[in-house]
């Protein structure tokens, strides 16, 4: 997993200026459509020399270069270069399929005049080394034409790969630079991707923010205020969480559920520690990635090297908009109070996630759901894990006896709310089985922990 490495930090300027000029574009011309196919063209023309592009801004083709590739690569035994058909804007480069829906990505820049060389130079070493790969080059120069895709735990051929490059002076020479939304690291785009044009759904999110900034007749837009519409208006889990770890710095390894998970138990432990004030406190100073006001070395710890500001902010607004009130209309400072709010008003549905994850640690899922159903129909709490591992400071079955059924429905309800999943109009049967496998995807177990 790239998580593991260090990406370099994200050029925030670039971004801001980036969008200062397609925002200018629209003022300029109000009757031009700005959509996401121009931002899309405006994103992947960014970062080359004007060399790699005719009068016009147009992009210019290579697509002479195809037959050259593919000719020369005929008598290789470790490479396959062929043109798809049915994908004909593409040159493919593989030593074989890689039959995966996540891949690592590397976005390799190279202009015109280095392409051909830079390519041969490139897969040859590839070759060489036996990775496995599912390669393209675009017909047309652009801040993405070479894409080398791995298979997604191959870290260390992607590292292996970018050490090359920097290490190479032809290619080095020949790099642009890769549009800076996209993450990097030593120069190199790098993502780790389902399926889904990262560029694509990006050149939309700023496609809307621009039309909204036009019609909300804004003065000027700004990288921050981008920021504080993405967390907002982006619905793609994958793209919130490369985009939040590019803008965060962070190498997380955890997903959105266990992330999620994380900053709900520091706001608990927080608040069971300190109070309402500090815990609202800890989780604004977290929005400008300060995690010092959380309480316990090990919370602040996994807060910083797993959450980042914008991914927070997200969470934040998708649970107020999940509750129907309109962010749009309230300042930061408010929006943060009604999180803490909805979060803390009920703290018995944190201390009743803590009993069953307790629970769910020593034993599994199906034990938690017999817990819960045996508690509710009977009353009766022993098929609960006393305690915490070897902590006997909290007697976890003893708190569940406290529970009766309404309020272990409640609890259940309120923390499927805070996940985004609608708990109405069901079964009790199925709220069970739907919060126990929720709690299980998002527990942040111990041996993930000793990773971080």
């Amino acid at each position: 997993m790239i998580n593991e490495l260090k990406l370099d930090n994200p050029r925030m300027e670039e971004m801001d200026s980036f969008l200062k000029y397609i925002y200018e574009i629209k003022k300029s011309n109000p009757k031009m459509m700005i959509n996401n196919n121009l931002i899309y063209r405006e994103i992947i023309r960014n970062g080359l020399k004007k060399t790699d592009m005719n009068e016009d801004r147009s992009l210019i083709s290579n697509q002479h270069l195809f037959p050259k590739w593919t000719e020369r690569y005929m008598s290789h035994q470790g490479i396959n270069v062929f043109c798809n058909p049915a994908w004909e804007y593409f040159l493919q480069f593989t030593n074989g399929d890689i039959y995966e829906e996540e891949f690592i990505k590397l976005y390799i820049p190279l202009d015109k005049e280095h392409l051909y060389e830079g390519a041969n130079i490139l897969f040859d070493f590839i070759e060489s080394q036996n990775i496995t790969h599912l390669s393209k080059i675009s017909q047309e120069v652009r801040s993405d034409n070479v894409v080398v895709r791995l298979k997604k735990n191959d870290t260390a051929s992607a590292k292996k790969i970018i050490d090359f490059i920097n290490n190479n002076a032809y290619l080095k020479e020949g790099l642009n630079k890769t549009n800076p939304f996209t993450p990097t690291y030593n120069g190199i785009g790098i993502m780790q991707e389902k399926g889904i044009s990262y560029n694509n759904e990006m050149a939309f999110m700023i496609s809307n923010y621009i039309l909204r900034s036009y019609n909300d007749e804004k003065e000027n837009v700004s990288i921050n205020d981008f920021l504080d519409y993405f967390s907002k208006h982006c619905y793609n889990g994958e793209v919130q969480d490369i985009f939040g770890t590019y803008i965060g710095n962070t190498k997380s390894e955890l997903n959105s559920s266990q992330k999620l998970n994380l900053l709900i138990e520091s706001l608990a432990a927080t608040y069971n520690k300190y109070g309402y004030s500090q815990a609202k406190w800890a989780l604004e100073k977290s929005l400008d990635g300060d995690f010092s006001s959380f309480t316990n070395h090990t919370y602040r710890k996994n807060l910083k090297e797993n959450l980042d500001p914008l991914t927070i902010r997200t969470f934040i607004y998708k649970t107020l908009e999940r509750l129907k009130i309109d962010i749009n209309q309230i300042n930061i400072e408010e929006i943060i109070k009604k999180y803490c709010d909805f979060i803390f008003e009920e703290s018995r549905t944190l201390t009743f996630e803590e009993i069953c994850k307790t629970t769910l640690e020593k034993y599994d899922n199906t034990q938690l759901q017999t817990a819960i159903i045996v508690l509710m129909e009977y009353g009766n709490e022993k098929y609960f894990s006393r305690y915490k591992n070897d902590d006997t400071t909290t007697n976890y079955r003893l708190l569940a006896s406290t529970y009766d059924k309404e309020s272990i429905t409640n609890a259940m309800k309120k923390s499927l709310i805070l996940r985004g999943i609608n708990p109405n109009n069901i079964s009790l049967k199925y709220l069970t089985n739907m919060y126990v496998h929720e709690l299980e995807n998002g527990l942040v177990k111990n041996d993930a922990s000793k990773k971080m």
